[in-house]
């Protein structure tokens, strides 16, 4: 087209605009030129093509140098197409974020902000302004029907849908740039707040923190989506369980959302962080929940999948604490569905140890009826088939825990706890029970299951003790220090079960291997006849035979518990013989010098044992009752006796 042309149809253009231009619409004066009366659409839309100038023609993402003058230089035509301020700032607001949307420069946003920022609110209007707006409608043909939308509803709608739809998934949109989800919540509060005072949008009470709220959910429930597909997929080719993963690729999913979105989300709503971790919990929960109700034995599955549970839990819990205090952390807990990872993996241990130290207890026994005990040589000295009962001990207890699953919560405590077992059965290996099954007097089937008895309450207190750890909460950052403190209560377990042991060794040798010297010949002939001092040379054999298979850590205590069962044991043939003792006068004096062997104080604690003085009631470890060892210290002519006796039965030294 030549530039006659182009001046003939600008001509003809303007023939046609200025005749409308200059009719009066509704609540406009008589007279006044300020837009078409037929309507604003092609107004905008020109005003929308010369914003268009202040955009760089050789970069599309910046803005040219002269926008301040183009922008003056536009303001002339506002009164010819009808344009006011909020209609320029709407109008340039939605130019810039087309621009943006275009471009995808950061640059256009911020510029899109500032401009929706000057948007006024309707009360900021004038009333001129506020009718010209009102009369200014479009109307868009649906398949529900023809729908009407006021100016801003025009331009601020789309925006808005657009920036909903982004919000709706910001884990995919903004997972590479937080700056970039921040402008974007703000474009759209802005939208949200200039729209609601809208006609159709002025009856809805919906909040800043409601919409918020929506975005968490939307984008959570799609991000949990697909991490859900990913683990489905990852677990077949890994053969790991579905949920294990999913409770890892959850909490990484929790602790992307806490560093990188909750810090802009949280600043129009202060308890985003607390929604998006109560709504991963419960999303995650739904699908724990079948595999909780069916878990009924302690498999493989269950060790994977409750300790990522567990964890996921935890920092579920430590989120919410970092937002609320104490009490009201506490108050929400309540209304968490928790999964209860404690009381469930509790009930499984116990079942499994149970299981696991039946089959043990099994083997031993019929290993027990079966064997003769003897050393297999003079260097190994126990029973040949002691190595095949820790071989099956280990086993058993190392066949659920040789993943790399150790290194979590729940496996972590069963683990250390074996390897505690296991290293404190290896010390009574090389000091009392190798050695113990080593001694070549068989021992009663009764005795031995009475032993076994004791062990298995070890491993009741040692399985009750795992239980109560697991039931505590322990939080991620303190756990490795808290660890070397994990199993005190086990250890003094086992040092406890080391102590009874080294007792039950002296009584075993007092009351079985030297029953007949000592339990059943003492004083059974004749006092004079049979003396304390025929008991040196049995009782110096088994000394002698204990200090050589024991090792010198353990010496002190072994001979201790020898020695105090050789005591019990001279009570018991003294205080309760039977009728094949029969004393006469003359043994007095004998009888008398054997006595004097008893301390005071052991026969003070036992009388206090058989008649509940200062501690829990029961019958005397000596097998004897209150009165006969009453009757022992009323005889005694020492000040402990004697004070004991006149404080506790008042009874006098005269009597005494």
């Amino acid at each position: 087209m030549g530039e006659l042309q182009r001046t003939e149809c600008l001509r003809s253009l303007r023939e046609i605009v200025i005749p409308l231009a200059e009719r009066p619409a509704r609540g406009d004066l008589t007279g006044e030129v300020s837009h078409w009366a037929d309507g604003y659409h092609l107004n905008v839309r020109l005003y929308e093509k010369l914003l268009l100038s202040v955009f760089d023609v050789l970069d599309e993402g910046k803005l040219t140098e002269e926008v301040e003058e183009i922008l003056e230089l536009l303001k002339s035509t506002w009164r010819i197409l009808g344009i006011t301020e909020t209609i320029h700032y709407t109008c340039y607001a939605w130019v810039l974020f087309r621009q943006f949307v275009i471009t995808s420069e950061q640059g256009m946003l911020q510029h899109a902000i500032e401009q929706l920022n000057k948007i006024p609110m309707k009360e900021q209007r004038g009333q001129q302004e506020r009718l010209h707006l009102k009369s200014l409608l479009s109307r868009v043909e649906r398949e529900e029907g023809v729908r009407e939308f006021t100016f801003l509803q025009s331009f601020l709608s789309p925006i808005k849908k657009w920036t909903d739809k982004q919000l709706g998934d910001y884990h995919l949109h903004f997972s590479e740039d937080s700056a970039l989800m921040e402008g974007i919540v703000a474009v759209s509060m802005l939208s949200r707040r200039l729209l609601l005072e809208e006609p159709e949008m002025a009856l809805q009470s919906v909040t800043d923190k409601d919409q918020i709220e929506t975005y968490i959910s939307l984008s959570l429930k799609t991000a949990f989506t697909r991490a859900l597909h990913e683990v489905e997929t990852v677990a077949d080719a890994t053969n790991e369980h579905p949920l294990a993963l999913l409770a890892e690729q959850s909490k990484k999913l929790l602790q992307k959302e806490a560093t990188m979105f909750m810090p802009i989300l949280s600043q129009r709503h202060p308890q985003a962080i607390v929604v998006s971790a109560s709504l991963l919990h419960r999303l995650y929960g739904n699908k724990l929940k079948p595999f909780i109700n069916g878990a009924e034995h302690l498999t493989e599955d269950v060790v994977s999948v409750f300790p990522a549970a567990d964890s996921l839990e935890q920092h579920v819990m430590t989120l919410i604490m970092s937002v609320y205090e104490e009490t009201t952390a506490e108050s929400h807990f309540r209304k968490l569905t928790l999964y209860k990872i404690e009381t469930v993996s509790g009930t499984l241990v116990l079942r499994w140890v149970n299981a696991q130290l039946g089959r043990i207890l099994g083997w031993v026994e019929r290993a027990i009826q079966q064997e003769h005990w003897d050393p297999v040589s003079p260097q190994q000295r126990h029973g040949s088939s002691i190595v095949e009962v820790y071989r099956i001990v280990e086993e058993v207890s190392l066949h659920h825990y040789d993943r790399d699953k150790r290194r979590n919560k729940f496996g972590n405590l069963l683990v250390q706890g074996h390897t505690l077992l296991l290293d404190a059965i290896e010390d009574l290996h090389g000091t009392t029970v190798d050695q113990f099954f080593a001694l070549k007097v068989p021992m009663r089937l009764g005795e031995m299951n009475s032993l076994f008895r004791g062990i298995d309450n070890a491993f009741q207190v040692y399985a009750k003790h795992v239980a109560d750890k697991i039931e505590r909460s322990i939080d991620e950052n303190s756990r490795s220090s808290m660890q070397k403190d994990t199993f005190d209560g086990s250890r003094k377990d086992f040092n406890a079960a080391i102590d009874r042991i080294c007792e039950f060794t002296g009584t075993k040798i007092v009351f079985w291997d030297l029953r007949e010297p000592f339990i059943d010949n003492l004083y059974k002939p004749s006092v004079p006849q049979s003396r304390m001092e025929g008991l040196i040379e049995p009782l110096d054999m088994a000394l002698n035979q204990l200090c050589d298979i024991i090792v010198e850590a353990l010496r002190d205590r072994v001979v201790t518990g020898l020695l105090q069962a050789s005591l019990d044991g001279l009570l018991r043939v003294i205080l309760d013989g039977g009728p094949s003792r029969v004393f006469s006068p003359g043994d007095a004096k004998l009888l008398e010098e054997d006595i004097e062997v008893l301390k005071t104080r052991e026969l003070i604690e036992d009388i206090k044992s058989a008649s509940g003085v200062g501690m829990q009631s029961g019958r005397s470890k000596l097998g004897a009752d209150t009165n006969t060892l009453l009757r022992i210290l009323c005889h005694r002519s020492d000040s402990e006796a004697s004070q004991f006796l006149k404080k506790q039965f008042k009874i006098p030294k005269s009597a005494a």
